[in-house]
């Protein structure tokens, strides 16, 4: 049986529940049922960026079964972050502050 990794990259807002986004991604693996269970799909916490805490799920599946369980846990992890669990994914933002001399 050939399997793959499947990598989704995420970032989360710095003011958004960390564990709570972390559980969430957890959940959303382990109830795809394409997702094998050996090895254990893992959240991992990649970077501290500019406007994000970025995280990276990783699911391994079957070979012939990687794109669909891309797509899913991509879809997935939006309408479970945006709808379900209200956390905030952000995007670049960069604020000017002016000044009249």
């Amino acid at each position: 049986m050939a399997t793959r990794r499947v990598d989704i990259a995420v970032g989360i807002s710095y003011e958004s529940d960390l564990k709570k986004a972390i559980q969430a991604a957890m959940n959303l693996m382990k109830a795809h049922s394409m997702v094998l269970t050996d090895p254990e799909p893992a959240v991992v916490t990649t970077e501290l960026a500019d406007s994000s805490v970025n995280l990276q799920l990783r699911a391994w599946t079957q070979t012939e079964d990687y794109w669909t369980v891309k797509g899913d846990l991509t879809n997935g992890i939006l309408e479970t972050f945006n709808s379900e669990e209200g956390i905030e994914i952000p995007y670049p933002q960069l604020d000017v502050h002016l000044e009249q001399k």
